[in-house]
Parts: structure tokens; C-alpha cells; sequence
């Protein structure tokens, strides 16, 4: 028995492993990539509640602009704005676009 685990898309297999295979698929989908990373904001102590709430904000707002949504992407944007201070909803926007 060979427990097989990837964070590929299921259309990168061969379709001969595909039908040789249990399959469990466990993507997560955007409100719940948004409530896990809401989820660890929560018990991350570093940055101000406050900080974290506008970027998870900004986080439902733009989500769909999202090309990879995560909670690394979610940190860059967290010191996006800790770095920036005042107008860093743009730079995030953009590197959230590109990432």
C-alpha cells in the first residue's frame, strides 16, 4: 500500500495513476481558504488585531483577483501593509495579482 499525498491539480496525473487510485480530493474553496487564514490570524501574536482584520477585509473583497490565495500570500500582504502604512491596499492588490 502506498499513501500518495500532492498539492497538485488532479489534471497533472497521468490518468493511468488516476484510475488506479482512491482519490480524496481536498481542495479548499475560497471562503474556506479565507476562514483558515482567518483562523490563524487568530492565534498569530506578532501583528495588531486590527492589521489582521483589514487584510483578511481586503482579503473577501479581492479574492477572486487572487492567483494563488494562501496564507503566505496572506502574510506578504500583512507586511505589505505594516511596511507601506496608509495606500497599501495598491502594491498589495498588485502582488496579490501576480503571486
Amino acid at each position: 500500500r502506498v499513501i500518495f499525498i500532492s498539492n497538485l491539480c488532479m489534471d497533472k496525473f497521468p490518468q493511468a495513476i488516476l484510475s488506479r487510485s482512491m482519490l480524496v480530493d481536498l481542495t479548499l474553496t475560497l471562503d474556506e481558504k479565507i476562514g483558515r487564514i482567518e483562523a490563524i490570524f487568530a492565534e498569530e501574536k506578532t501583528y495588531e488585531r486590527a492589521d489582521k482584520n483589514a487584510v483578511i477585509k481586503f482579503l473577501k473583497e479581492h479574492a477572486a483577483k487572487a492567483k494563488d490565495l494562501n496564507i503566505r500570500s496572506a502574510f506578504n500582504i500583512l507586511k505589505i501593509k505594516m511596511a507601506i502604512g496608509a495606500g497599501w491596499e495598491k502594491p498589495a492588490l498588485y502582488n496579490f495579482s501576480l503571486n
